[in-house]
Formats: structure tokens, sequence, C-alpha cells
């Protein structure tokens, strides 16, 4: 038996050398061929395919791009593609066999049991799914010289970059598709793109985005394994792929259904100066509405991360809800003058300074005239005083112990009547005061003696514009038709100038 067994193996291992010498027949089909080749004898699956001494192995890959969707929420990317890898595998030659095949195709399953095939995978994927009917979608081809090309059709969803919503909703996201050798380092198999790397299917576009450009880059991934004791380094770099795709945030939904409402909301709040100060029930439900309605309008559109910072998007809301309010406050204001009474005010010149001075504190304004009058009247002060009247060359000063009755009274009398008359001739426009008389005491070195002192109109009375309550909050209104307009179109004008920065400048 024993004999028996030695040579039942030796009658099998004859047999095995046999079936390596043997050689292929010319009517021989695509499988045979594959069969023939991969023969344990001729190919070791486990050994990478040989490549040129001292470089390594290299493996292109082409992307063929058919759906493409972009979700800033989720921040990922959900794409349909067909993946192409090609490489030499010296060892599946078959251009010197005397055969009829010219092309050995077959799908995955089929071959990957006998022939070798590089461990690349996807970094940044979240979900993968090879799709196919009936069975997978995936292909190998091997070429009479040896190049083998393996396509595969899949459904991956890629996780992206952080959102970058600054601009939001003129932002730019990119995401990227990174391929990795997995098993052999850089020394052993290298990465590299084809030269037509990318193609897509005509008008390919996400909803949400639009695609502005695919940029393919080819690097280097470095490992550190910390658990190994290396000896010389625990670093290791992996030739990788990356497939970058970047996205522009499609912003006609937001200009024809948020900016554009905005910026008619704003000029509807502009309606109510043209309307009187005293329509309080009319004024006050357009302001209240306009506002209500662009706060609805503000929480419409496409969603954003929660997580998001400042956007130029909040920098229009802010501006556009305080143009809103500010029409609301003017109308509380005028309002409030118009209802105050009506009574004359007089205003040193007719601007808006002492127009909304008043309108803020009228009391004061009040204050600082009669302040103004008083600070006007002769000084207190002996010296102070000479100066003054010299100034104005008032008569000479009596103490009252040196004037009589009657000559007090006759020197008052011709003094009133000669102001009078030099001031009607001079300013006869001027609504002028008597003359007001004061009783003032000087000091002196003797004694304190009162003394009087007349002085003249022309010193006490200043010329004031005067408006009555009612035609200040009319005036108020006049002015805010045209205030408000033209720094609403300046906004307008600085914020979309800086949106429309040159590519160059934006984050991408």
């Amino acid at each position: 038996v024993s004999v028996l067994c030695l040579w039942l193996a030796g009658a099998a291992t004859c047999l095995a050398v046999d079936l390596c010498n043997t050689s292929l027949s010319d009517d021989a089909n695509e499988m045979e061929t594959f069969f023939y080749l991969t023969e344990p004898c001729r190919y070791q699956k486990f050994n990478r395919a040989p490549s040129v001494p001292g470089q390594p192995l290299k493996i292109y890959l082409r992307a063929f791009i058919y759906y493409l969707r972009a979700y800033s929420i989720q921040n990922e990317v959900d794409m349909l593609s067909l993946l192409e890898l090609s490489w030499t595998d010296s060892r599946l030659a078959y251009s010197s066999i005397n055969t009829n095949v010219t092309a050995i195709r077959g799908e995955k399953n089929l071959f990957s049991d006998r022939m070798w095939l590089p461990h690349t995978h996807m970094l940044n994927e979240r979900m993968l799914d090879v799709l196919g009917f009936a069975r997978k979608d995936n292909l190998i081809n091997i070429s009479p010289s040896g190049g083998v090309m393996f396509t595969v059709r899949t459904r991956q969803t890629l996780g992206c970059v952080p959102v970058n919503t600054e601009w939001f909703p003129y932002d730019r996201q990119q995401c990227e598709m990174i391929f990795n050798s997995w098993k052999y380092d850089s020394s052993e198999v290298r990465m590299e793109w084809r030269k037509d790397p990318v193609h897509h299917r005509g008008g390919l576009s996400p909803v949400d985005f639009y695609l502005t450009s695919m940029e393919p880059t080819s690097g280097l991934e470095t490992y550190v394994n910390a658990n190994e004791d290396c000896q010389v380094s625990c670093k290791y770099n992996h030739s990788s792929l990356a497939l970058t795709f970047k996205f522009a945030r499609q912003s006609g939904f937001y200009l024809l259904d948020y900016y554009f409402p905005s910026i008619i909301l704003v000029m509807a709040s502009w309606v109510t100066f043209w309307m009187g100060p005293d329509s309080v029930p009319g004024r006050s439900a357009l302001g209240s509405s306009v506002m209500l309605t662009f706060l609805l309008l503000s929480w419409t559109g496409s969603p954003i991360p929660n997580a998001s910072p400042f956007k130029v998007n909040d920098i229009w809301e802010l501006s556009c809800t305080f143009f809103i309010l500010a029409s609301i406050c003017e109308f509380a204001l005028v309002n409030t003058i118009d209802r105050r009474e009506s009574k004359n005010v007089q205003l040193k010149k007719k601007s808006s300074k002492y127009i909304f001075r008043y309108s803020v504190s009228p009391k004061k304004v009040q204050g600082r005239r009669m302040m103004a009058r008083r600070s006007s009247s002769v000084p207190s002060s002996p010296e102070l005083r000479r100066n003054f009247l010299s100034k104005y060359n008032a008569p000479k000063i009596k103490t009252i112990k040196e004037l009589t009755d009657s000559e007090f009274r006759t020197n008052v009398t011709r003094r009133v009547h000669q102001l009078l008359a030099s001031e009607e001739q001079s300013i006869p426009m001027i609504r002028l005061q008597r003359p007001s008389i004061r009783i003032i005491e000087e000091e002196s070195e003797d004694e304190e003696k009162p003394q009087i002192t007349i002085k003249k109109p022309s010193e006490e009375t200043h010329s004031f514009f005067t408006m009555t309550p009612q035609e200040i909050s009319k005036w108020i209104d006049t002015q805010s038709r045209i205030v408000f307009p033209i720094a609403f179109a300046v906004f307008n004008l600085v914020y979309w100038n800086f949106l429309w920065i040159p590519q160059s400048f934006l984050p991408n």
C-alpha cells in the first residue's frame, strides 16, 4: 500500500509537471487561456505584479462621473461613478502564445481567486455599493501584452471638509474623493492619474450647488504606527490620489425669494412718510405688518448647519431690520411732536441740528435760549461793566443818591425814545422789545452804590426762526423721504460690491 501510495504520489507529481509543460492549443478560448496563464507553477497571486527594477509598480486611475449631489446640511456628497484601474502584469502576457484570443474579459468573481489585484480604498467614504442588477458591475480586461484594466460601477457617499458658510448664500464648498494604496507603500506601488483622468456627463449639476471645477491631484499619505517597535522608522508613505469637486451655491433662489422681497418690504416701510403724523392707525399697522412679514421671510429658504458662524446674509438681514425699525421709530417721534401744544417754537437756525434737538428735548432748548438771553445782559463785575458800557457808548452812570426823581424819569424817558427811534430807522423788520432797566450796585472802595444802567434791546434780542410742533413733524417726514432711500441705496452699493469681489480673493 505504501508503495502504491508512493507510486500514486509520484504519478500525481509527474502529472502536475506535465500540465505545466503542456502547451496551449490554438483553439483555446478566453477562460482556458486565463487558467493556463494563472497556473500556480507560473503565477503566484499573493505576489504583486512585477515592475521595472528599482521602481514601484504604477497603477493608473480614471473616473467617469454620472451623478453628483451635494448636501450642505449633512456635509456629504452622493455620487454615481465608474472607476477604472489599470496596470501592467507581465505574467499575464499571452502575445507570445500561439492562440486566437485577442482579449480576456470576465467578471471579478471569476478572476479574483487566481490573479493579483491592487489593494486600494477610499479614505473619506461613508457608504460604498457596487451596482448591478443580477450581478455586480465589475469587469476585468486583460490585453495580450499583460495590461490589466479593472472597471467597477459604484454608488458612494463621501464625507467632505467642514462647511464654510461665511459667504452664504454666495459661498463655495469643496469635497474630495481620495484613493489610497492600502497594503503597499509608495516604494512598491504608486498611483497616478491617466492623461484624461476625469469624465463627466454633460449638464452635471447638483440641486443646491453647481459644479465649478474638478481638480485631480496626487500625493503621499503618511502614517505613523506608534505601537510598533521600529528599528528604523515607524512612518509609512502610501501613494494617494484625490479628485476635488468645487461647488458654488445656487443663488438664484435667494435673489428671487429673499433679497428682492426684502427690498420691497423696506421700500414699503417708507410709505408712512407720506402719511400724516397724526395717522396713528394706518402708520402703526403698516409698520408692524412690514416688520412681521420680513421676519417670516428671513426664516424661509434652504437650511444650513446650526453651528455656522456669522454670515454675509446676516449683515443683510440685520440692516433691513434696522431700516424698517428706523421708519417705525421715526413715526413714533413725529407723532410725539405732533401731539405737543401748538405754540411757536423759536429756533436759532432752521437746520436739522436745532430741529432734532427740540424734538428730543424741547425743555433743554428753551433753557439754553433763556440762558443765552441772560448771558447777554450787563455783567456784574464793575470792571467788566465799565468795559461793556464804554463799548456801547452808554451814558455816564449815576447813583440813585445823585439822581432826583424828576431827573431820573426825564433821563430814562429820553433814552428810551432815542433807542426806539434809532432802532426803527436801522432795522425796521425786527420787532424790538422795550429796554430793560436794571438797578445794580457798583462796588467801590468807599461804599457800595447802586447804579442804574439802560441796556439796548439789540444786545438782548436775537432773531429766531419760528415753527410750530406740527410743522416740525411734517418737516421731519419730508426729510425722511430723502434720507432713508439714499441711505438704503448706499448700503446696497457697498453690500453688493463687497460680494462681487474677484473669484481669486474668495475663500475656497
